[in-house]
C-alpha cells in the first residue's frame, strides 16, 4: 500500500524533525538492555550506598558518551562524503552549520529523553529484591 495522492499533487513528505526523533529513539532499547544487564551490579551499589541520582548520573553518562561517539563518528562521515552528495541537496550547503548543529541538538537531546527512563528504572530498584533474585 502506498500513498494516496489526489491527481496533479505530490505527497506531503513527514517532517524531518519527526524522522530524526523516530531514528533517536532507537536508542531507549540500547540502554534499556544495558541497564538490564547490570541489574546485579547497580543493586549491590544501592545496597552498599549509592543514592538514586548518583544511579541516574551513571546511567545517563553511560548513554550520553554513547550518543555522542555515535554522533562523532556520525559527524566526521557526513563532512567527509557531503561534497559527493551536492548534488542530491536542496537550499542546503554541503556542509550547512546550521543543519549540522540543529540534527546534533536533537539527536542529543533524543539520547537523553531516551537515556532518563531506564535511568529512573535503575534508581527505582530494591537492592534486596534484585541480590535475591539471582
Amino acid at each position: 500500500m502506498g500513498l494516496r495522492t489526489v491527481p496533479g499533487s505530490s505527497p506531503k513528505p513527514p517532517h524531518p524533525l519527526a524522522l530524526r526523533l523516530v531514528k533517536g529513539a532507537r536508542h531507549f532499547p540500547v540502554i534499556a538492555y544495558g541497564v538490564a544487564q547490570r541489574r546485579r551490579e547497580i543493586g549491590i551499589r544501592a545496597a552498599l550506598g549509592a543514592t538514586p541520582s548518583s544511579v541516574i548520573r551513571r546511567v545517563l553518562r553511560h548513554g550520553v558518551g554513547l550518543a555522542a561517539i555515535g554522533l562523532a563518528l556520525g559527524l566526521s562521515f557526513a563532512l567527509v562524503f557531503s561534497q559527493s552528495l551536492a548534488t542530491l541537496l536542496y537550499d542546503v550547503r554541503p556542509a550547512d552549520p546550521a543543519t549540522f548543529g540543529g540534527v546534533t541538538l536533537v539527536l542529543m537531546a533524543t539520547a537523553v529523553a531516551a537515556s532518563a527512563i531506564p535511568a529512573r528504572r535503575a534508581a527505582a530498584l530494591d537492592p534486596m529484591m534484585v541480590l535475591r533474585a539471582d
